[in-house]
């Protein structure tokens, strides 16, 4: 899960490392409610650890609207099959030209800008 912090036109993201649901008031477009969590931070060496509650949804209304000075975003299981992890095709929306997947667990697309990240990534030893 990520959270990101609104600071005027500046957002800024951090990892958590807990959240539990709390407040439905603010649901997002899904229905994400809002949760509680641990912000984890580093700032001019030094470490911040402290709570953030009603923490609204990425898609919610509060966050959109720029009222909420927070927001959550899950994270998927990377690589998600059917998805190119490098542009983000699927079989729904194709990359144009069209493209098809060339690893058999269809998360690196054709295009050629995919398969040399995907190459590069093999050459630097990072499991397909």
């Amino acid at each position: 899960m990520l959270l990101a912090r609104r600071e005027g036109e500046q957002t800024y993201t951090f990892a958590l490392v807990h959240a539990m649901p709390m407040d439905q008031e603010q649901l997002g477009l899904l229905g994400e409610g809002a949760v509680s969590v641990m912000r984890v931070e580093l700032v001019g060496g030094e470490g911040i650890v402290e709570p953030v509650d009603n923490v609204p949804h990425c898609t919610s209304q509060a966050w959109l609207s720029g009222v909420a000075p927070y927001a959550y975003e899950e994270l998927p299981l990377w690589p998600i099959p059917g998805v190119c992890r490098y542009c983000g095709c699927t079989w729904r929306r194709a990359c144009n030209p069209p493209c098809w997947w060339v690893d058999k667990m269809e998360t690196v697309c054709s295009a050629k800008s995919c398969v040399e990240k995907w190459e590069a990534a093999a050459v630097r030893g990072v499991p397909a």
